[in-house]
């Protein structure tokens, strides 16, 4: 149903015919491959394939190409016995370009295993394997290297040899240290010190000046990176303004600790006095709104990591001084040209009494037979066939510390990304949450519901694209998102749109919303594009333009159009 097939040459060989069969995608999905089998007529087992992907679904390359042979093992089956893979990506400044070559050999053919022989460890690999020598690669080596490929591996181990040499390291840090008025006026001034495994970064004259909910400021931010040769690592960030019409001090300060890299364990611990939002992640309309701010004086400690495989825990606890705005000076001719957007409708900062409030978090996941590969320093988690399921909690300590706060707060959810083959990719997100206890449930701590960014079109799994204002929920909700990317498979049929490397999508979401007696669905519909950006080598974002509308019994939301940017995570390994 996908291909279509084309006898390319037929060949005598023996007592056999050989063919070649080319192979074409009826429709460019992101399952299909073009390119040709050979196979024998009788047998139909495959003798060889060379096979490449369309670069319409390829985000980090141009092209890539997997070549195969196969032979007969034992008289009894036709095993895999080569692979070559060859890939590039273009700019027009640069190519990069490699192949990888394996082979296959030793197969044990109709052998037994014990049930729990294959776990969620995919594979392994010890810290000698990193630090062999080319004897040891040229004894093991299946496929001889070229010329090419010799002069390359000598060019670039000598100049590894010299780039982590210590006078060419300390030249770099030199060069790095060195100050220029580049460095000073608006790129800010690194400090490198590699032996240490040490980073400081000091602002530029431009990020000394900032605008915060009082007006002009002036701030130095500043940061300290350190990592060792485990890859554990520290890093701390301050910030501390001063602000000129109301005569304050602000400051932050944060640190962040990771201690083990295998199972991700990290701890946390926080201090600040600034200015916060009541609902952090509202639409962006609402957060230049001055409605939505107050001054929070806080202490916070967090830690987390990986208990057993697919199970994390993540934990905290915050002391919050919250004072109101409500007196702070601000600019008249501000406020008068854009009244509308800082405002409207509900004024200026809210006026309340200045109270404490001690919070404890505990958020707990775990997604079923984690598939994972053991690296000597790191696990590298890949993507899981079953959901994932979490459960959050949050606790509003009353008494302790002169906490005015009492409340609990519980959210359950689900999520999962689904590979559909020829029909695109999927993913999903459904959760409920409560508040068990409100004896003393704060404006902040409210659990809000976002309302539809006007313009920009939202992250799709996390918010609503059509929802017509921001609202709290107290009693128990109900929400989902669902999101597909078809890929072209819909669009690649039409000749004409094939040209164009257009990439459909779609999506719903949906709300059960007691508090405004409401019932929301919504629908979306969109065209994306991907395109190399002009200066960065190699790196791709998509574009898309969106339809969104939605059905609700409490309000009638038209249609409205939006767009979006997206960029590709090479790290991820997902666009973001």
């Amino acid at each position: 149903m996908a291909y279509k097939f084309k006898t390319l040459k037929t060949e005598k060989r023996g007592n056999y015919h050989v063919y070649t069969i080319g192979i074409k995608p009826g429709g460019l999905s992101n399952a299909t491959v073009s390119g040709e089998i050979v196979i024998y007529d009788s047998t139909w087992a495959i003798i060889s394939t060379r096979l490449s992907f369309p670069s319409y679904h390829l985000p980090e390359y141009d092209f890539f190409e997997v070549a195969q042979e196969y032979e007969v093992i034992n008289n009894q089956a036709w095993m895999l016995n080569k692979q070559v893979f060859s890939y590039h990506s273009n700019t027009k400044r640069r190519k990069a370009s490699g192949t990888t070559t394996v082979n296959y050999r030793d197969y044990e053919l109709h052998k037994t295993f014990d049930k729990k022989h294959f776990g969620p460890e995919l594979s392994a690999a010890t810290r000698d394997a990193y630090n062999r020598d080319s004897s040891f690669w040229t004894s093991v080596r299946t496929e001889p290297l070229t010329h090419k490929e010799l002069r390359l591996i000598q060019y670039t181990d000598s100049v590894y040899v010299v780039t982590h040499s210590k006078a060419y390291l300390d030249s770099i840090d030199q060069k790095t240290n060195k100050a220029n008025w580049k460095n000073i006026l608006y790129k800010g001034q690194t400090l490198s010190y590699h032996e240490k495994g040490v980073r400081y970064n000091l602002p530029a004259i431009v990020s000394t000046i900032a605008f915060g909910f009082g007006g002009l400021r002036t701030q130095l931010p500043f940061s300290f990176y350190k990592s060792d040769s485990l890859r554990r690592t520290v890093w701390l960030h301050t910030n501390v303004s001063y602000g000129y019409l109301n005569k304050d001090i602000n400051g932050r300060i944060q640190l962040n600790r990771r201690y083990n890299p295998f199972n991700q364990g990290s701890y946390s611990l926080g201090l600040s006095r600034d200015f916060a939002t009541i609902f952090s992640g509202d639409a962006w309309i609402n957060q230049l709104k001055r409605s939505n701010y107050y001054l929070d004086n806080a202490l916070s400690a967090g830690w987390s990591r990986e208990i057993i495989n697919g199970l994390y825990i993540k934990t905290n606890a915050s002391m919050a001084l919250r004072r109101s705005l409500a007196g702070y000076k601000t600019y008249s001719f501000v406020d008068s040209a854009f009244q509308k957007v800082l405002l409207e409708p509900t004024g200026a900062a809210p006026s309340f009494e200045a109270y404490n409030a001690l919070y404890a978090d505990i958020e707990l996941s775990y997604t079923p037979l984690q598939p994972y590969i053991r690296e000597p320093l790191e696990k590298i988690v890949l993507e899981p066939k079953w959901p994932t399921f979490y459960m959050k909690w949050r606790k509003g300590i009353p008494q302790l510390f002169g906490s005015q706060v009492n409340f609990d707060y519980n959210e359950l959810g689900i999520r999962q990304q689904l590979r559909m083959g020829l029909i695109g990719n999927a993913q999903y997100n459904l959760k409920t949450g409560t508040f068990f206890n409100t004896k003393d449930l704060r404006l902040v701590d409210y659990k809000w519901q976002r309302r539809g960014d006007p313009i920009l079109f939202m992250n799709p799994v996390e918010g609503f694209q059509s929802m017509d204002s921001t609202f709290a929920t107290f009693k128990r909700f109900y929400e989902g998102h669902y999101f597909h990317e078809f890929n072209g498979a819909l669009l690649n049929k039409i000749p004409v749109f094939k040209k164009l490397g257009l990439r459909e999508v779609t999506g719903a979401g949906f709300l059960i919303a007691p508090e405004r007696n409401l019932r929301y669905v919504e629908a979306f519909a969109g065209i994306e594009r991907v395109f190399k950006l002009p200066f960065q080598n190699f790196q791709k974002i998509k574009l898309g333009v969106y339809a969104s509308s939605a059905f609700a019994n409490q309000f009638q939301a038209p249609l409205q159009f939006k767009i979006g940017i997206t960029s590709w995570d090479t790290f991820g390994n997902k666009w973001r």
